[in-house]
Formats: C-alpha cells, sequence, structure tokens
C-alpha cells in the first residue's frame, strides 16, 4: 500500500449546496467565486490515482514536516500556473517547505503563466531565480514534474533542466485513452453552441446563434446571491444597469431570463448539461470549459487568450484561433456555422493514446500508482447529473426584469 498526500484538497465527491457557498466563498475567498474549472483537472489526478494500491490523504496546516515524513512515502502537488509573476512570491515559502521533507515530491500539470509566448524571455529574468530554486529543491527530494507543455519546457530548458515529461494535463484523461471526437457536423437548423470565456466574447455570439453561456466564476454572485444586489447603488459595477451601460445591454439579463447561462459548481452536473441540452459545438477562451465539453464528446474550438491555453491546444491537437480572430464572430464579420463545419479532430483522435500513455508511463515509472486504468471513474458520477441547471431557475426568479419604456431595470427578491 502506497500512502499519498495530496497537498491541495477540493471536494469532487459531493454534490455543491449553492446556497451554503455564498457564506463559504466569504470566509475563504473573500466573497470571490473560485474558478469552478478547477475541478475539472483536480478530479483527473485524483480519479488517476485512486487504485486499490493507494491511500490517500490530504494535506492540512497542521502537518509538520517530521509527521509527513514519518506517515507518508510520497506527496502529490498539484499545481497549474505557478511559474507566473502572480505566484512567484510564494515560490520561497513552497521551496522551503520541500526542502524539509525527506520523501519525493511530484508536481502535476504545472506550467508558465504568460500573455504569449513572447514573453517567456521575460519571465526567466523577472522569475527565473526563484523557480530554479523550486525546481531543484523538487528534484533534490528524488520528485519529478508531469509539465503541460512545450512552452513550459522550454522556460525549464532556459533555467538548465533538461530530460523533461511534457505529459499534458490529467483533466483529459479522466475517462481512459479511448476518448475520440466524431468530425461528423449537423445542419444548420439543428446548431446549438456552448459558449465558454469572457461575456463580451459570449454574448454577442448568443445574440446570433442558439445556445448556451457556461460561465466559471465571474456571474456567480449575479445568478445565485440574492442580496447581491441590496447595497448597490446605480452605476456599481454588477449591478445589471452598469452591465446595460458596459455595453451588454439588455442582452445578459435577457440570457439570465431565458435560462442561457449555465454556472455548475459540479462536474456531472455540467456534464450533465453538455450532454443532455442539445449542444453540438463548443467555442471560447477557457480551457477546461472546453476540455469538459470535449469530454461530454462536443467537438471543440479554444481561443487562444494566453500562453497555458495555446500551449495545451497545440500538444493535444485541439483545434484552436487567436482571440483577434474569434472576435470576427462575437462582431457578426463571420459564421460561426461556418467554422464548426472546418473543426476536424482527425490529429486529436490520432495522437490521444500516445498522450495517454505518455501521463500514464510518467506515473508509473514515478511510482505513483502501478497501473493507470481509470476507465471507471468513479468521481465522474453521470447518474448525479439530475438536475443541470443547478439553482439557476432561482435566479431567474431574482433576476432584473426589463423595463422596456424606462430602459432601466428594478431588482425583485
Amino acid at each position: 500500500m502506497k500512502r499519498i498526500l495530496v497537498y491541495r484538497y477540493i471536494d469532487i465527491e459531493h454534490p455543491s449546496d449553492y446556497r451554503k457557498m455564498i457564506d463559504t466563498f466569504a470566509k475563504r475567498y473573500g466573497g470571490a467565486c473560485p474558478n469552478f474549472g478547477n475541478k475539472v483537472w483536480y478530479q483527473g489526478i485524483i480519479s488517476e490515482i485512486s487504485t486499490e494500491q493507494n491511500e490517500i490523504s490530504y494535506y492540512n496546516p497542521d502537518m509538520s514536516a517530521d509527521y509527513i515524513n514519518q506517515n507518508f512515502d510520497l506527496l502529490l502537488y498539484p499545481m497549474a500556473n505557478i511559474f507566473s509573476i502572480y505566484f512567484v512570491d510564494a515560490l520561497d515559502g513552497i521551496t522551503a517547505f520541500i526542502r524539509q521533507l525527506t520523501i519525493p515530491v511530484f508536481i502535476i500539470s504545472c506550467g508558465v503563466q504568460a500573455k504569449s509566448f513572447d514573453e517567456l524571455d521575460g519571465l526567466i529574468s523577472r522569475i527565473g531565480d526563484k523557480s530554479k530554486a523550486f525546481i531543484q529543491a523538487v528534484y533534490d527530494s528524488g520528485g519529478d514534474f508531469a509539465l503541460r507543455g512545450h512552452f513550459t519546457a522550454a522556460f525549464f530548458e532556459k533555467l538548465g533542466f533538461h530530460d523533461l515529461n511534457v505529459v499534458g494535463c490529467p483533466s483529459l484523461f479522466q475517462l481512459g485513452n479511448a476518448l475520440t471526437l466524431s468530425n461528423e457536423k449537423v445542419p444548420k437548423d439543428e446548431f446549438k453552441v456552448a459558449i465558454n470565456g469572457v461575456p463580451e466574447l459570449a454574448v454577442p455570439i448568443l445574440n446570433q446563434y442558439d445556445g448556451l453561456f457556461y460561465d466559471q466564476d465571474i456571474l456567480f454572485h449575479i445568478l445565485y446571491d440574492p442580496a447581491y444586489y441590496a447595497n448597490l447603488k446605480p452605476g456599481m459595477k454588477g449591478d445589471l444597469r452598469w452591465l446595460k451601460q458596459s455595453g451588454f445591454k439588455t442582452a445578459l439579463p435577457e440570457l439570465i431570463l431565458s435560462d442561457r447561462i449555465r454556472l455548475l459548481a459540479d462536474v456531472w452536473d455540467w456534464d450533465h448539461s453538455l450532454t443532455h441540452e442539445g449542444l453540438c459545438f463548443s467555442f471560447g477562451t477557457r480551457i477546461h470549459g472546453n476540455i469538459i465539453a470535449i469530454l461530454a464528446g462536443l467537438p471543440t474550438i479554444i481561443v487562444d487568450v494566453d500562453a497555458r491555453v495555446r500551449e495545451m491546444a497545440e500538444l493535444y491537437h485541439i483545434p484552436h484561433i487567436p482571440y483577434s480572430e474569434a472576435a470576427e464572430f462575437a462582431a457578426g464579420k463571420r459564421d460561426l456555422y461556418d467554422l464548426y463545419l472546418q473543426t476536424d479532430y482527425t490529429d486529436f483522435n490520432k495522437s490521444f493514446p500516445q498522450l495517454y500513455k505518455a501521463f500514464s508511463d510518467f506515473l508509473v515509472r514515478c511510482h505513483i500508482v502501478d497501473d493507470m486504468i481509470n476507465t471507471e471513474n468513479r468521481y465522474w458520477n453521470r447518474s448525479l447529473g439530475q438536475y443541470p441547471k443547478a439553482a439557476i431557475p432561482q435566479a431567474k426568479q431574482r433576476a432584473e426584469r426589463v423595463c422596456s419604456k424606462l430602459g432601466i431595470y428594478k431588482y425583485l427578491l
């Protein structure tokens, strides 16, 4: 039995209670909503190491280094954008913590966060020293890194580290190695799109095409918090009057009132919605919003908004376009259905088994699992997706009612 300590805990087993999340976010995140896309990648790695041979525990701050060394065989640290100007100040503390351990540390699915590939040299000059010390501490522990793409590998190589494992993100491997997407297309009158990303892109597209907007964090309070407008004054950010003035016009509240927005906290609800609401295509800027669509069987085109999104799309051969091109579809200059017709998943289908094997081989080589056979992912429980809209009908009842004559909104509790 291998005793694995996972440094981060995200609840992927129990259905979320949206009424309690308001208070939870106030206590843990200063009122902000966490990115629910993190559940997709986290569920990936936990499902892949959940074997009969492993005993999985989760870190808490009361655990001393001595306690960890005596009670666990390895530490698994799920990280996403650790190599970033936003997180560099945390690296010293993480490095010092790892230096106290006598068990190997494995960093899973880590990557460099940057606006574009052109920022690599600038990042090296700004965060290179702290990053190098952190990387060396992990290697000195006897551990290793699972890198999510070749841009991150280039960062490591510039810091002097070689023999790297570019194995992608565990989020796409959680349903086994037989994942394929069809290149068959539906006729235009059946075209219904799942849009994710910023409202500036999603809302104009949904004014043109049938479909749903899948948010991951930014509209949480507008949709779910019954007290959100209580202390707002006209023109304040968050007031739907402000949204109207900022360019959304009446589109966003109309999407709320017509139940065309989904913000789902649990992967099974998210998946259930994508597979049961007549959708045939996913498009947008959120990498894990698109990954869960792929897992649900939807052909997808990712909009490159930063280096992280681009390197993952390139590694997996997921079709992708720059944001400047996506803006043309939002502006009505191009037909999104034509782009959908061009979507080709031949390269994705061909390369996926090899990428799956590379990630599986990494876990086996590092003695994290004996074999990664996870075609029966117990966390991906489609039977729980009984109510894909979650609490949104209640949000609809609380939403702003359009006052067409006045051109304003009146909030009704």
